[in-house]
């Protein structure tokens, strides 16, 4: 799954797209944001993928 998601992101970098709010959580954290500095690192941003996975309820059900 994180591979998936890496890959994923990777995508929306390459196609200059922030379909997850990356912009808005750098924003957030950075004071002195300026758009055409986010827009410059972008495509460059490593980003973390960590996935916490629980399945509950396994098994047959009658």
């Amino acid at each position: 799954m994180e591979k998936d998601a890496q890959r994923i992101i990777k995508i929306f970098q390459d196609n200059d797209v922030d379909p997850l709010g990356l912009e808005a959580k750098y924003e957030a954290h950075y004071r002195d944001f300026k758009l055409k500095e986010w827009e410059a690192l972008y495509p460059d941003v490593k980003v973390n993928v960590n996935v916490d996975l629980n399945i509950n309820h396994t098994g047959i059900i009658e």
